[in-house]
């Protein structure tokens, strides 16, 4: 390599690096939060589902006990005889606190938020960053399809919950936020 060139190598490979380690791990934490928002969505929806059809549930309940009492019908009427701890009725008509959803629905959107505005962040610098290798994406292929599945996750999660009457908006990042990670990578780059 002729002398001259050793400077602009240094940094083409300390920014190719920094995309691939440090990005990376910030992608793969996003992932890790995707999935558990997925585990806390499905949560909800089960949540929202026994709260739409427990008078049914009751109902069914009613007609299978009505019959003689045998061993097993009586520890399973302890089972199903649950009530919330913060209930307020007494004869467990409140099968799923009102709080518990709310606080559900509430901190899902604001992780989901979240997680998008930093996966999108990562992928306008990661963006820029393939302008400086000629519009060659530096990221390595696995971790492409990671940050790409991560998004898409996020979107299907979207989706689900429009169902549920709540739209979440993904908002594009913020020039802050971009202006924080952009120097991060200068300064990770230059290690």
């Amino acid at each position: 390599m002729p002398p001259n060139q050793v400077n602009e190598f240094n940094r083409l490979i300390g920014l190719m690096n920094v995309a691939n380690r440090e990005l990376s791990m910030l992608i793969g934490g996003q992932a890790h939060i995707a999935n558990e928002l997925g585990v806390r969505e499905a949560w909800l929806v089960s949540l929202t589902l026994w709260q739409e059809h427990i008078d049914e549930i009751r109902e069914a309940l009613r007609v299978v006990f009505r019959r003689p009492a045998s061993a097993s019908r009586r520890r399973l009427e302890a089972v199903l005889d649950w009530r919330p701890l913060d209930s307020d009725a007494t004869d467990g008509t409140q099968a799923v606190p009102e709080k518990l959803i709310a606080g559900l629905r509430l901190g899902i959107a604001g992780q989901m938020i979240g997680c998008w505005v930093y996966l999108r962040t990562c992928e306008v610098v990661i963006d820029e960053l393939a302008r400086e290798f000629g519009g060659v994406d530096p990221l390595k292929p696995a971790l492409r399809s990671e940050l790409d599945q991560t998004k898409q996750e996020l979107l299907t999660i979207q989706e689900h919950l429009r169902w549920l009457q709540m739209e979440v908006v993904l908002r594009e990042p913020l020039e802050e936020e971009l202006a924080e990670i952009r120097e991060w990578v200068r300064e990770r780059a230059s290690v």
